[in-house]
């Protein structure tokens, strides 16, 4: 069913102003409101992907440890998203003071500037 031309108008009206909305975001003082925003996820999907950190933050504080190839190749393929979009993930949820084993496992193993906030740099 097609929609009317009013309800087209309407909805591109609303998502105009979650684009506007989205840019207002303070990213440091709600980096996951932001993340969700910027990947386009539904509740139901960031709770996927909070069940994999925790997870693997689970078996970092359990063995020391983790496969981080594991780690990514999960989020890519629960998400079908890059390295680049997995780093912004990781460093939300290290900012937010979430998962923060994972997170610091992840970034060490795959050094890139964009983790220097989680090495104080």
């Amino acid at each position: 069913m097609p929609f009317s031309p009013e309800l087209k108008n309407e909805l591109l009206k609303i998502k105009y102003h979650i684009r506007l909305l989205n840019k207002s975001i303070d990213r440091e003082e709600y980096p996951l409101e932001a993340l969700i925003v910027d990947m386009n996820w539904t509740e139901n999907q960031f709770k996927a992907c909070n069940k994999i950190f925790q997870k693997y933050d689970a078996l970092v504080t359990k063995n020391g440890e983790v496969n981080s190839e594991n780690f990514e190749f999960e989020l890519k393929d629960q998400f079908d998203i890059s390295k680049e979009k997995i780093r912004m993930v990781v460093n939300a949820f290290y900012k937010k003071d979430m998962w923060v084993g994972i997170c610091f496992r992840y970034a060490e193993e795959n050094q890139h500037p964009d983790f220097d906030d989680i090495f104080g740099i």
